[in-house]
C-alpha cells in the first residue's frame, strides 16, 4: 500500500513539474532568442560602420557578436525548435549531436576570447611603450582573431570524439566518465573560469594604469605652468631693468 501511495504522490508532482518546464520553455524561449537576436544584429550594425572597422577594440567586439550570433541559432534556436516540434533529433541521430555541440563550444569559447582580447587590447593601449601600443591596430586584430577562431575550433574537437547521442535516454552528452571530465574541464577553464578571472584582472590594471597616466598628465602640466610662470616672471624683470 505504501508503495502505491508514494507512486500516486510521485506521479502528479513530476506531471506538474513538467508541464511547467514546458510552460517555461514556449514562453520565455522566444522572448530571449527574440532579445538576444537583436542585440547581435544591432552590435554587428554598429560595429560595421567605417569609424569602427579601423578601432581594434571594435573589431574584437564585432567577432563576438557573430560569435553569441552563432550560440543563439545553435543553442537556443534549435532548443526552441525541438520544444515546439516534440521531435529533437540529437537524441537519435549521432551526427547531428556532435555537429552541434561542436560548434555551440567553439561559438561559446570564441565569444569569450574575444571579449578577453578586446581588454586585452584596452589595456596596452593605455601603455606608455610605443611596442605595446602597436598591438592596437585593426591589422593585428584580424590576425590575432583569425588566430583565435582557429585555436577555438581545434580546441573544441574533442566533442566530435566524446560527445554521442542515447535514443533510449533521449540524451545528447559525453557517453564516458573520461568524456565528462574533458567536457567539464574544458568548459570551466576556457568558457567560465579563466576569461571572467582575465577580464577582471585586465579591467582593473586598465583602472590602474589610466589614473596613472592621470597623475604623470597632471604633474606634466604642473611642471609646464612653473617652467612658464618662471620665464614670465624673469622677462618681467629684464624688461623692468632695460626701462629704468
Amino acid at each position: 500500500m505504501n508503495n502505491n501511495i508514494s507512486t500516486t504522490t510521485i506521479d502528479p508532482a513530476a506531471a506538474r513539474l513538467n508541464a511547467a518546464r514546458i510552460g517555461i520553455q514556449h514562453i520565455g524561449q522566444p522572448i530571449l532568442l527574440t532579445l538576444g537576436m537583436i542585440g547581435c544584429i544591432l552590435n554587428i550594425a554598429i560595429f560595421r560602420r567605417s569609424s569602427m572597422r579601423i578601432n581594434s577594440c571594435a573589431i574584437y567586439f564585432h567577432a563576438s557578436s557573430w560569435a553569441n550570433l552563432f550560440c543563439l541559432t545553435w543553442g537556443l534556436f534549435i532548443s526552441m525548435l525541438a520544444s515546439f516540434t516534440n521531435n529533437n533529433p540529437l537524441t537519435y541521430n549521432s551526427a547531428y549531436c556532435k555537429i552541434r555541440y561542436y560548434i555551440l563550444t567553439g561559438s561559446q569559447l570564441s565569444s569569450r576570447a574575444c571579449v578577453v582580447l578586446a581588454c586585452l587590447d584596452r589595456f596596452l593601449l593605455c601603455s606608455l611603450s610605443v611596442r605595446q601600443r602597436l598591438f592596437c591596430r585593426a591589422s593585428v586584430a584580424i590576425k590575432v582573431i583569425s588566430i583565435t577562431i582557429f585555436s577555438c575550433a581545434c580546441l573544441s574537437i574533442y566533442v566530435l570524439i566524446v560527445y554521442d547521442s542515447f535514443p533510449q535516454q533521449r540524451l545528447c552528452v559525453p557517453s564516458s566518465a573520461a568524456g565528462r571530465i574533458i567536457d567539464t574541464t574544458v568548459l570551466f577553464l576556457f568558457n567560465f573560469g579563466t576569461p571572467a578571472l582575465l577580464m577582471s584582472t585586465l579591467s582593473g590594471m586598465i583602472i590602474w594604469r589610466l589614473k596613472q597616466n592621470a597623475k604623470r598628465i597632471g604633474h606634466q602640466r604642473v611642471s609646464v605652468l612653473y617652467t612658464f610662470t618662471l620665464t614670465h616672471l624673469c622677462h618681467s624683470i629684464c624688461c623692468n631693468r632695460d626701462c629704468n
